[in-house]
């Protein structure tokens, strides 16, 4: 009957008879057999096995190219545990041990030095899904997406937060010293206002009269609270005209004065705008 050596790793060998060859109980001992197949239940079966699953962890862990590669199953292990468990460790992320987790310390990325990068998320190409997600047990709360763009759950569905570019829309936020500078548009004959012209001076530059014409929200929705202003650089006069539907509001006229007459126009709701500067009738 066979016979079971071992407890973690068990190894199944053939009983023998007194006068067997003890070649042949090492071979049975070692591989399993006499044919040069690996037994399941072998010496040779359980080494194999721990240097594939050596192989595996170095490939996952992108350490397969270390030089000089260790000669062997045990050193190859021995590289593993130094480089990963060693506090010297610059490349991979550990485990904090149990002896030193404390709310400081629990869930730490820390590099070894400065130079190195605590955490970096890469996408593939061609990248759609999302490269990070923060939830808690119930939904997502902040997220990056494949484009780098960070949003946010405001109380009721997630939204992109302040960018460098583009419209924003800031709410009861203070901002310290800010710097801003305001765009130009220089027209030299009439002009209708487009998006593109929040927040700008339209500069009125010709020597003969030309119209600033406010379009209706449903040509261009300006938010509420938009302010133009309209600038008479040459001698021509500007005159601001509501369209179609549009009411302007101002007093005394809606023609700027003369040459270097400022008037700002700020949008009151919808369809309602105001006028007001040097202006006449």
């Amino acid at each position: 009957m066979t016979q079971n050596i071992g407890t973690n790793y068990t190894v199944t060998i053939p009983a023998l008879s007194d006068d067997a060859s003890i070649v042949e109980a090492f071979k049975y001992y070692h591989t399993g057999g006499l044919t040069g197949s690996i037994s399941p239940d072998s010496v040779e079966y359980h080494i194999t096995d721990l240097g594939d699953r050596s192989t595996s962890l170095e490939t996952n862990m992108g350490y397969d190219g270390v030089s000089p590669t260790p000669s062997s199953v045990h050193a190859r292990l021995l590289s593993l545990e130094s480089t990963v468990g060693s506090s010297l460790a610059a490349t991979y992320l550990k485990a904090i041990p149990s002896s030193n987790d404390t709310p400081a310390t629990r869930n730490l990325i820390q590099p070894s030095t400065s130079s190195i990068i605590p955490l970096a998320i890469q996408g593939v190409v061609g990248q759609a899904a999302d490269l990070q997600q923060w939830k808690t047990s119930a939904a997502t709360v902040a997220k990056v997406t494949s484009s780098g763009a960070v949003h946010s759950y405001d109380g009721s569905s997630m939204a992109e937060v302040a960018t460098l570019s583009g419209i924003q829309t800031l709410t009861n936020k203070t901002l310290s010293n800010p710097i801003s500078t305001i765009g130009t548009n220089v027209r030299t004959s009439s002009y209708t206002l487009a998006l593109s012209d929040q927040s700008k001076v339209i500069e009125y530059s010709s020597s003969t009269v030309g119209t600033i014409t406010v379009p209706t929200n449903a040509v261009a929705a300006f938010p509420i609270g938009t302010y133009i202003v309209v600038l008479q650089t040459g001698v021509g006069q500007a005159t601001i005209s509501p369209s179609a539907g549009v009411t302007l509001n101002y007093t005394p006229g809606n023609k700027t004065r003369t040459q270097w007459s400022m008037a700002t126009l700020i949008k009151r709701s919808a369809d309602s705008w105001v006028l007001a500067g040097d202006v006449i009738p």
